[in-house]
């Protein structure tokens, strides 16, 4: 086992010989929405709490010429240096009173799963929804969206919000359901991350996006005038940063307008994320293209569109536009998007596939959280 996840260098860009069986693997992780009810603590009436988000992971690997699911997992199963980490939500609900937990360990063949939950005491007479959603995750950081609104008694008015984290996989492990103390702080590990130039070409841009915004119905004074708070999201086939400018002092909590940065995350933040093609030429090809993915060794190329992926091979810098597979994606909710995307090329296919097929027989006998 120490052999097989020892080596996970996973964007080896070194070339290999064009072949007519994909020299690639997409290990993908997506998203979507549906509506979460559990049972009351003691009425056992079905308590409805809103939407929330599901996680899942897909291997796809070659196998006879064709590209095809080879595992499948009901979390985000993602690659580090050293090992692979196992990332979801799970949701705790006490009478009125519903909280999202992310959760991030190390995967290890048949561990059980331990996340603490909503406290009876504090939260007896509170009426909350409290909401994680998972915009981006890579080798190192995690961009999450934390959301919700509520009341509780003795408190003089409702609150909302909805804040954006970034953190390091590898922190969170070491403090569970504390996202404000082991985020990247905005002033300080933010610049260093970004770099200097970058991070004030960030705020410029938050500035000048601000000054757009109409004020006809106050749009402009409900929001602050300089953006504090950032995260990654897919558009167009590439990982992109997104600033928020966040409510005014006096706007309602949650009050946000977000933007598009101009300038692509490093590949320290988001690791490979190359594309040859153009957006506009990709939808010349694919009109009803919604994001596409190609591989490090530039084999071949996926393109999703109506909850499929479709797979055409590179040849010459151009798209054999003849599909050499299809993979459709399973999912019953709303609001799908792309949180993770992880290529393996050349011998680390086999690996990955063989480790991820010990780790469904194993550590995956159980259903939970879905």
């Amino acid at each position: 086992m120490k052999s097989q996840i020892s080596l996970f260098l996973i964007f080896l860009l070194c070339t290999f010989s064009f072949s007519t069986e994909p020299n690639s693997g997409l290990l993908i992780g997506y998203s979507f929405e549906n509506d979460y009810s559990i049972e009351g603590v003691y009425s056992g009436v079905k308590i409805e709490t809103g939407y929330m988000q599901k996680l899942r992971t897909i291997w796809i690997a070659p196998e006879n010429n064709n590209l095809k699911i080879m595992a499948e997992f009901p979390e985000i199963i993602v690659p580090t240096d050293s090992n692979f980490w196992r990332v979801n939500i799970k949701r705790n609900v006490y009478n009125r009173f519903s909280q999202d937990n992310l959760y991030v360990l190390p995967l290890k063949i048949n561990a059980m799963l331990s996340i603490s939950g909503v406290d009876r005491i504090d939260t007896e007479e509170c009426d909350v929804n409290d909401e994680l959603n998972l915009n981006f995750i890579g080798n190192k950081y995690i961009s999450i969206t934390n959301s919700g609104s509520g009341f509780c008694q003795g408190n003089a008015h409702p609150s909302s919000w909805n804040n954006t984290e970034l953190l390091k996989l590898k922190t969170y492990n070491e403090s569970p359901n504390e996202l404000a103390k082991v985020a990247l702080k905005f002033k300080t590990d933010i610049p260093e991350l970004l770099g200097p130039e970058v991070f004030n070409d960030f705020i410029q841009q938050g500035k000048e996006f601000h000054s757009s915004l109409s004020n006809i119905d106050g749009q402009k004074d409900m929001v602050n005038a300089s953006p504090s708070c950032l995260y990654l999201s897919r558009e167009k086939a590439t990982w992109k940063i997104f600033g928020r400018l966040e409510a005014s002092g006096a706007s309602p909590g949650g009050m946000h307008e977000d933007f598009v940065f101009s300038q692509p995350p490093s590949k320290e933040i988001v690791g490979y994320d190359v594309m040859d093609f153009s957006w506009d030429e990709l939808k010349s090809l694919f009109p009803d293209i919604q994001d596409a993915f190609m591989s490090p060794v530039r084999d071949v190329i996926g393109i999703l569109a109506h909850g499929k992926i479709t797979f055409y091979k590179i040849n010459n810098d151009k798209i054999i536009k003849e599909p050499i597979s299809e993979v459709e994606l399973n999912y019953d909710g709303l609001y799908f998007k792309i949180v993770m995307l992880q290529w393996a090329v050349g011998k680390n296919v086999q690996r990955w596939t063989d480790y991820f097929k010990e780790v469904k027989e194993n550590a995956y006998r159980y259903k939970f959280n879905d």
